[in-house]
């Protein structure tokens, strides 16, 4: 029993060095520079003042606020024991393309499916942020024209809790793409500095037709960015349920992704996805490699990246299974007024 207990605690010493041996930095304030509010960058970044934090702590924090959705990058120092971090928000007018094509060459076809548009945003106070989008959906057989307004509030009560909500409608449906109008409703709270716990509901409907939508979602992420990640790793956990007009489908949904970097500007990469749904399973392993086209050490006006990927999936539907197996290319652009993202699939059975 001894031998067993120093050989548990030997085992708990080896794979806990790291980070026992991280040096830690006494927060005694925190000071945030920049165009963003500083409730919404504090309560967001899940940091408190008075409390001693190690360098990853501080990376994975402040890399928090760089994927908030308005924000275009965040870096911090240190000055003494005051945490200065600056924010550099994105434009009050910004345009957004994500389109993305699949060749199906068994089935002799071509997919095309995204979305290009734009908006303006605003910030409402410490902690509120409101939109208005306009969005020219694509679809091969069909797409649609549609505005909507949003709006979110961050650090709600002097927590760390935030929401969102926002309505939309189509001025142009071509072939009824969607029904109207679109809604959604997010509450989330960070868990800690790398958790974040969500709860989110959405739908659309008229009186033909109708689906609701409920998801619960847990979110670990220690990447260093949300477009051009070099190293880390994502866990997303999500319980499902939707209402399509009398059905009704429970899911559950689990992906995690790796990094690796390699050099200053390159990584390689791993994803597993997986649902379960009613009557179907699915699951998917993709390894690839992304390239940067800028030095995180210097300012960069432009950010490019390509990425390139082999993925292989396996779905089974009652009785019958179905395996593909193809490769995907990417490049994404993002500049403080726009974020680009093209992507072309081909893929095999």
């Amino acid at each position: 029993m001894i031998r067993r207990s120093f050989a548990f605690a030997l085992l708990f010493l080896i794979i806990n060095t790291p980070l026992l041996a991280q040096s830690r930095r006494l927060v005694s304030r925190i000071e945030v520079r920049g165009e963003v509010p500083a409730p919404l960058v504090i309560s967001q970044s899940a940091l408190a003042e008075g409390r001693a934090y190690s360098d990853r702590d501080l990376d994975v924090a402040v890399s928090r606020i760089a994927k908030l959705p308005f924000v275009f990058d965040a870096s911090y120092t240190m000055d003494g024991e005051t945490l200065i971090i600056d924010v550099h928000a994105m434009t009050r007018f910004y345009a957004g393309f994500d389109v993305s094509g699949t060749e199906l060459p068994h089935a002799k076809t071509t997919t095309t499916t995204g979305a290009v548009g734009g908006g303006m945003r605003f910030f409402a106070g410490s902690g509120g942020v409101a939109e208005v989008t306009a969005d020219r959906v694509l679809a091969d057989s069909g797409g649609g024209r549609f505005v909507a307004i949003h709006y979110s509030h961050y650090g709600i009560a002097g927590t760390r809790f935030f929401a969102s909500a926002g309505i939309g409608h189509s001025i142009i449906n071509d072939a009824e793409l969607a029904h109207d109008p679109k809604w959604h409703l997010t509450v989330g709270y960070p868990l800690t500095i790398r958790q974040t716990l969500t709860a989110s509901a959405s739908g659309e409907g008229s009186t033909v037709s109708s689906r609701r939508n409920v998801n619960v979602r847990w979110s670990y992420d220690t990447t260093d960015d949300a477009f051009f990640a070099r190293y880390g790793e994502t866990v997303n956990a999500s319980p499902s349920w939707t209402r399509f007009d009398s059905r009704s489908v429970a899911a559950f949904d689990l992906d995690a992704t790796k990094y690796w970097a390699v050099g200053a500007r390159d990584a390689i990469f791993s994803t597993l996805e997986a649902t379960s749904a009613t009557n179907e399973n699915a699951a998917s392993l993709t390894l690839g490699a992304g390239h940067n086209f800028f030095d995180w050490a210097a300012p960069a006006g432009t950010r490019q990246r390509v990425e390139v990927g082999l993925h292989a999936s396996r779905r089974r539907v009652e009785n019958a299974s179905f395996e593909t197996a193809g490769v995907t290319a990417a490049w994404t652009l993002r500049r403080q007024y726009m974020n680009v993202k093209l992507s072309f699939s081909f893929e095999d059975d």
